[in-house]
């Protein structure tokens, strides 16, 4: 697990990447919970264009309420980690 807090004494190199996880992991749970409706599908038909005979133009996969409590926790999380 990735420390919310950073020791003052960290060199460089590891506060740019743990800045990268951090961010990323703000980004996945924003689109686990659909903080902005729509973008996940946005995204998933541009990555992946002329898939739709895996489902019908439209349906996407159902992320679960278990899925969706543990993205709200993980942004929780990264939120503390960004306060002061």
């Amino acid at each position: 697990m990735v420390p919310s807090t950073l020791p003052d004494n960290m060199h460089s190199l590891c506060k740019q990447k743990w800045v990268d996880v951090l961010s990323q992991s703000v980004l996945s749970a924003n689109l686990l919970i659909d903080g902005t409706p729509g973008q996940l599908d946005m995204m998933v038909d541009m990555t992946y264009p002329g898939r739709s005979g895996e489902l019908p133009f439209g349906q996407r996969p159902v992320i679960g309420d278990d899925i969706k409590e543990a993205a709200r926790r993980l942004e929780e999380v990264t939120e503390r980690a960004t306060e002061g």
